[in-house]
């Protein structure tokens, strides 16, 4: 392979003019036209780009800036990969809390509903024991006319 600490893209284009990789065309007449108009940003050649070239394919590719290129799109997809982790354990975590939420929420409406029988049944007591204490002083009211 090729090693350059710094290339510039004449000299890319020079190595590439320089360095073309025979390769057996295997293509249908569309896929050649459409594989010859793609062009590689590494080298300048086209018919391959950054994301099909290997080593056979393209004279840049084990150069010095095509390594870090690699690398840092590496460690970016690798921080890509640690940020949406992240963010699926935050997400689980709150669903699960939203979910100990619910269910509290339903203990507590449980709760409210029985207090509330309870309070119809008290209620509906009262209410029964004042309307027989109206009917007794009714009673007696009359007899005292």
């Amino acid at each position: 392979g090729i090693r350059c600490s710094s290339v510039s893209s004449a000299s890319r284009t020079q190595v590439a003019a320089t360095s073309q990789v025979s390769r057996p065309d295997t293509l249908s007449s569309t896929d050649s036209n459409t594989k010859r108009s793609i062009k590689c940003g590494a080298c300048g050649n086209v018919g391959h780009n950054r994301a099909s070239y290997t080593e056979e394919i393209c004279p840049m590719y084990n150069s010095e800036s095509e390594i870090e290129y690699r690398r840092k799109k590496k460690e970016k997809n690798e921080q890509n990969i640690r940020d949406a982790s992240h963010q699926i354990k935050e997400l689980e975590q709150r669903r699960a809390a939203d979910r100990q939420k619910m269910m509290e929420m339903s203990r507590l409406l449980a709760e409210i509903q029985r207090n509330q029988q309870v309070n119809d049944t008290v209620t509906q007591s009262e209410v029964e024991r004042l309307r027989k204490a109206r009917a007794r002083a009714q009673k007696q009211a009359e007899k005292l006319r």
